[in-house]
């Protein structure tokens, strides 16, 4: 998001095939994961809001980009946490590395 709020999209002529060729590479991590780790030990923690890691994927104009990368995240029921909850981040206001720590432990 933070790449269109900036509008790399516009700057860069190339930038959506550079992205294209991301999410290319991420799902070839993630499907080595899966096989090395299990479906079941990978979890996405994000410092943003719950549903924030499903919006971005589903922006229109990166929505056909991620499509395969969403299914692999169904598929596999590849969990996504966030870390910034109200407890944690009432705690921490400022140390938003502290935020994964917590989830970790």
């Amino acid at each position: 998001t933070y790449s269109f709020r900036t509008q790399q999209d516009k700057k860069d002529k190339n930038f959506m095939s550079k992205l294209s060729i991301l999410v290319n590479l991420i799902e070839k991590i993630f499907d080595e994961m899966i096989k090395i780790y299990g479906s079941s030990n990978i979890i996405i923690v994000t410092n943003a809001s719950e549903t924030w890691i499903n919006k971005c994927l589903n922006v229109d104009i990166v929505q056909e980009i991620f499509w395969n990368f969403q299914n692999i995240l169904k598929k596999y029921k590849i969990e996504t946490i966030s870390a910034s909850t109200n407890e944690i981040t009432s705690k921490y206001p400022k140390n938003h590395y502290k935020w994964k720590e917590i989830v970790f432990d």
